[in-house]
């Protein structure tokens, strides 16, 4: 039995109810139930505060010490620009959340050395939403990938307007944009856990 599952069982909180609590339909809520797919970062933290449980140990990983908050950790491969592009549409880790991230916050495992000297291969940038985002800022901008799927890249922040975010990559130094309607999430890095 999956750890949803049983948190549901345990709680004696039916799957209706849960969806009722989280914005969905009841078919949907299921799926994730039944274990066939993984929710994306913001839901998972929905279904987490939903049910008053930790998302790390919901998800299937203790919190070190049993005390600590924990958030998910995002990455795969590379791909698109060869511009550290990660597929964050499931966790591969969760890790105790630094200070500064609160609330639905996560990480993303750097890949590639396009942010070099900032950010090196294998350092975990920590995003908590709602700080404010000002030029120079390290971002992590989830968007809309060619197939649908919740790309991110994680660059820094030079502007925007009503079209498009330019952030620049720093190795070698050039201009990315990504156009604003398909932009799903920006959210600047508050902590960077060096490799």
């Amino acid at each position: 039995m999956n750890k949803l599952k049983q948190t549901l069982k345990d709680r004696r909180v039916s799957g209706e109810e849960l969806a009722e609590r989280v914005g969905m339909t009841g078919a949907a809520i299921r799926r994730y139930i039944r274990g066939e797919i993984t929710p994306t970062v913001d839901l998972a933290a929905k279904i987490a505060a939903a049910l008053e449980i930790d998302e790390g140990e919901l998800w299937g990983v203790a919190s070190p010490g049993g005390n600590a908050r924990t958030v998910p950790i995002y990455g795969a491969a590379q791909a698109g620009w060869g511009a550290d592009i990660s597929d964050i549409s499931s966790p591969i880790d969760y890790q105790p959340a630094p200070p500064t991230v609160r609330g639905a916050g996560f990480g993303v495992l750097v890949q590639g050395e396009s942010m070099v000297p900032r950010l090196h291969p294998a350092d975990t940038v920590f995003v908590s939403p709602g700080h404010p985002i000002k030029p120079g800022d390290l971002v992590v901008v989830q968007y809309k990938g060619k197939r649908g799927e919740t790309l991110a890249i994680v660059k820094q922040y030079r502007s925007h307007n009503q079209n498009e975010i330019v952030l620049d990559s720093l190795n070698p130094a050039e201009t990315v944009t990504i156009k604003r309607s398909d932009m799903k999430e920006m959210h600047r890095v508050v902590t960077i856990n060096v490799h």
